[in-house]
């Protein structure tokens, strides 16, 4: 390695943003991944498929909203529901 490239890396390393964001999104996933857990608790026990699970806030306190869909009863179409889970 030359003396530029060896600037240019460390320079890569040590100025790169992408580091701090990298981290701030497994945050987010991690938080998501709470969420999902408490959608597949709530679809087996409607005994749906979990559609989608997302994080929320409602009235100041974190929530869970999840998407599910049931299957429908005698010929009828699956119904779509929308639960509000707390999270603490």
């Amino acid at each position: 390695m030359n003396a530029l490239t060896t600037f240019g890396f460390a320079f890569f390393l040590t100025a790169n943003p992408a580091g701090p964001v990298l981290g701030h999104k497994e945050v987010i996933l991690v938080q998501a991944a709470d969420c999902y857990a408490i959608g597949e608790q709530q679809a087996a026990a409607q005994g749906g498929t979990l559609a989608m699970a997302n994080d929320a806030v409602q009235n100041g306190q974190p929530v869970c909203r999840v998407i599910i869909v049931v299957p429908g009863q005698n010929g009828e179409r699956p119904k779509r529901m929308e639960i509000i889970v707390s999270k603490g």
